[in-house]
């Protein structure tokens, strides 16, 4: 389930909880499948991952020395496609 503190428009909440789904039918993790494609997309030039928990830090360096699975990888995109650059607005309009 998504955290009830997530402010995101329902279209997004729901392409995420299909993608997520998705992943796992697949025997993948979305958070793996967000972290290879942060890493290897040329548009984004850092990539910062944090946690209180050594486990996922040792986790997340595994997942981002394997390659990508392309296959999934298009499906997620065309998944999320209806709600690219659609998110929540919060604060001054300036900074958003």
């Amino acid at each position: 389930p998504l955290p009830a503190w997530l402010k995101e428009p329902e279209s997004v909440k729901e392409a995420a909880r299909n993608v997520s789904l998705l992943c796992r039918e697949r025997g993948s993790d979305i958070a793996k499948c967000a972290l290879q494609f942060s890493i290897a997309n040329p548009a984004i030039t850092t990539t910062i991952a944090g946690s209180a928990n050594p486990e996922n830090i040792r986790k997340w360096a595994q997942w981002a020395a394997e390659p990508i699975d392309a296959a999934l990888l298009e499906e997620i995109l065309h998944l999320f496609q209806p709600v690219k650059n659609i998110g929540h607005v919060e604060g001054l309009a300036i900074n958003n």
